[in-house]
């Protein structure tokens, strides 16, 4: 049975973006007689495990998956020796790292990297200095395709020119919809758990909670959009290191908007 080894350098405790994504690929494979091997850093909780789980999914872990790491080769090697993949997809796993020489030395036919990075607010892409996109070319040549998940994305990879541009390719994520239906009873029953009155319109932001989602500039734009309409509602949803902070902010904006 052919087979796709997805790599995911993230810990699977929740189901979110990567956790839907992974099951998505999986279903499509099983459409058409393919199988598929799901890596993590961790064991998945068994809300994510059950939600992963299907007739043609095997799970594996393999910890410290990011970057260059002896422990990490020697279960990817394992990893790919026991399951012969087609095709070696990686995600969350660093641009440069071996294993994409490693699969080739495990006669992997196809491997690709899926860019989720994001840029710090400011930035300015540029060309790399030439020994790094020497460096960076020769450690990803055996690369089939580098695959970005924004416009943004995209230009900031082209631009570093570590891999060639006719090996990038920009392909938005999505968005599971079918899990989602309209429901005035659980919109009534969201907005009365987090006392967000009826008449509030909702602006939603759903990522990790870091600066380079540019947290800081929508807080900012809550700020003033809320001084000249109340009847504006800003969420911010998810986790990150900065979440403390950012929600010690949200506090003190909303303590300086309330009338004296």
């Amino acid at each position: 049975m052919p087979t796709v080894v997805s790599v995911f350098g993230v810990e699977p405790f929740r189901i979110g973006g990567t956790e839907t994504y992974a099951r998505e690929l999986s279903l499509q494979l099983d459409r058409h007689g393919w199988k598929s091997v799901l890596c993590f850093l961790t064991p998945p909780s068994a809300e994510v495990r059950q939600f992963l789980e299907a007739p043609n999914v095997t799970i594996e872990i393999l910890d410290r998956a990011v970057g260059f790491n002896w422990r990490a080769m020697q279960t990817m090697a394992r990893i790919l020796r026991k399951h012969r993949p087609d095709i070696l997809h990686l995600h969350y796993t660093g641009l440069l790292s071996p294993y994409p020489w490693l699969a080739r030395l495990c006669s992997v036919e196809k491997v690709f990297f899926t860019d989720h990075a994001s840029q710090p607010a400011q930035h300015a892409p540029k060309r790399a200095v030439w020994w790094k996109r020497q460096l960076a070319r020769l450690i990803n040549l055996p690369l089939t395709r580098v695959i970005s998940v924004s416009n943004y994305g995209y230009r900031c990879l082209t631009a570093r020119d570590l891999v060639p541009s006719a090996r990038c390719q920009m392909i938005y994520n999505g968005v599971d919809l079918t899990r989602v239906s309209p429901s005035v009873e659980r919109s009534r029953a969201f907005r009365e758990r987090f006392g967000i009155p009826a008449d509030k319109k909702v602006v939603l932001q759903v990522s990790w909670i870091i600066p380079e989602k540019g947290i800081p500039d929508l807080l900012a734009a809550a700020q003033r959009v809320v001084e000249h309409d109340n009847k504006v509602h800003f969420l911010i949803v998810g986790e990150g290191n900065f979440r403390d902070e950012y929600m010690s902010e949200a506090r003190a904006m909303a303590r300086s908007a309330s009338p004296s």
